[in-house]
């Protein structure tokens, strides 16, 4: 790990140099189309390093109380919140396959944590469908 520049800032320099640099003058469509991805890739990564930790967080708390567990004193972090987290995220699996998730209360908490945790996978992998969405409910 490097104190400066950061993961974070390598990745905004990469994707600002490929979407303002590069892109514009290649003129081969299928470069150019593939140096798009790569630049849309690097801000996927950009955003995920800013957000991951405090998306796993949240996301740690609406499922332990989902799934009667109390909340332990302490919150892990890094890899150790990732497995936590996906840990918690198979057992929700499980109870949703064997219909503990079907009705009433638990169902209504259920998709409360699916769409916030959608939210906050848009947040990474595309925050303007995640405005699209938020502004259609809106309209509902």
């Amino acid at each position: 790990m490097q104190d400066r520049p950061s993961a974070k800032d390598l990745l905004e320099a990469l994707a600002d140099f490929l979407e303002r640099e590069a892109v514009p003058v290649v003129e081969d469509p299928r470069l150019r189309f593939r140096l798009m991805i790569a630049g849309n890739l690097a801000r996927i990564l950009e955003r995920e390093a800013d957000l991951e930790e405090t998306l796993l967080q949240s996301e740690r708390k609406r499922l332990l109380p989902l799934l009667g567990k109390g909340l332990p004193g302490t919150d892990p972090s890094g890899s150790q919140l990732r497995e936590e987290v996906l840990n918690l995220n198979q057992d929700f699996g499980r109870r949703i396959r064997a219909g503990e998730m079907d009705m009433g209360p638990a169902a209504q908490k259920a998709f409360a944590h699916a769409l916030a945790t959608l939210e906050g996978k848009l947040a990474v992998a595309n925050p303007k469908e995640l405005e699209k969405m938020k502004a259609e409910r809106k309209k509902s």
